[in-house]
């Protein structure tokens, strides 16, 4: 799946959720820093203080 491909899934899935109301699930900093250690990646630092 290339880039695009990603970018649009993802929008789409954006759209719904905004169409349904609200976010009802987040994760946190916290939550998403473990996630990164665990697949062995470093953040992009613009999205997160990590």
């Amino acid at each position: 799946m290339g880039l695009i491909d990603t970018s649009e899934k993802a929008a789409d899935i954006l759209v719904k959720v905004n169409a349904m109301g609200d976010i009802k699930q987040k994760i946190t900093d916290e939550e998403f820093k473990r996630l990164a250690d665990f697949f062995n990646v470093i953040p992009d630092k613009d999205i997160i203080n990590y």
